[in-house]
């Protein structure tokens, strides 16, 4: 999913068999060619994506960072919100129905009144935005904070 304007947020399937810690080696070399395993490439998606989430029920409820492996100047590291299996669920489903109306167009005009209510929305904006990881220029991004003058 990505919203029409930042953050990007990333909902990736399990992948608890290959992290966290979540690292480029666990990717097969470059020269292996195009990937085509569904797990690494849900893997390479959480390791080029500043946010992501992601069923993990040992860590459901907890954030962690990590270094991105191909960072940026203004993006180093990720950063990873667990929720357990049944909540992710309720989140896809709730993306899928989204994609389904004019939410999920690119160019909505959605207003966020007309969609808080979705369970994948408040999720958002109760973990993803309110989050203290949520990187400075992304919460300027989403009016959390003020532009410098």
């Amino acid at each position: 999913m990505t919203l029409n304007m930042l953050p990007e947020i990333a909902f990736v399937d399990d992948l608890g068999h290959l992290g966290p810690p979540w690292r480029e080696s666990a990717l097969p070399p470059e020269e292996a060619g195009d990937l085509v395993d569904a797990d690494m490439v849900r893997l390479l998606t959480l390791l080029q994506s500043r946010y992501t989430v992601t069923p993990n029920d040992a860590l459901a409820g907890q954030t962690d960072r990590f270094a991105l492996p191909w960072g940026f100047d203004d993006r180093q590291e990720g950063v990873v919100f667990y929720t357990d299996r049944a909540e992710f669920a309720v989140l896809l489903d709730d993306l899928a129905a989204l994609a389904d109306t004019e939410a999920g167009n690119v160019h909505s005009t959605v207003r966020r009144d007309a969609v808080r209510d979705h369970p994948v929305i408040r999720f958002i904006e109760d973990r993803v935005l309110k989050s203290p990881l949520l990187h400075p220029m992304d919460a300027q991004s989403a009016g959390l904070s003020e532009r410098p003058g």
